[in-house]
């Protein structure tokens, strides 16, 4: 589908420029887990792991409860690597990148 689509353009071009090794993960109904995925990374030697959720704002039980209790049980069976839980994003910079986006328009 459409989405699904564009989902792994925008994970192909953090692939293709982020200057590190990059593994998705899913919360829920797909795979790779985020368990999964943070298991291949320590298998590739990867001593770093910056999980960064693509849910930009606040307020979602899901970023602020449940995948970071996922993160801290990882962080039990990985305790060789260490895994950092990148969020929540900081609100300015969400905001500006909105703002960003109606200006591109506004035009």
């Amino acid at each position: 589908d459409e989405y699904w689509e564009g989902f792994f353009d925008v994970i192909s071009h953090i692939m293709r420029n982020a200057g590190s090794p990059v593994y998705f993960a899913f919360y829920q109904y797909c795979s790779p887990s985020i368990t999964e995925a943070i298991g291949r990374a320590v298998k590739n030697k990867c001593k770093r792991i910056i999980l960064v959720p693509a849910m930009f704002i606040p307020g979602d039980r899901m970023c602020e409860l449940e995948i970071k209790e996922r993160v801290e049980f990882t962080k039990i069976l990985y305790p060789e690597a260490e895994i950092i839980y990148a969020w929540p994003y900081p609100e300015e910079e969400v905001a500006n990148f909105i703002i960003n986006q109606i200006e591109r328009f506004d035009k």
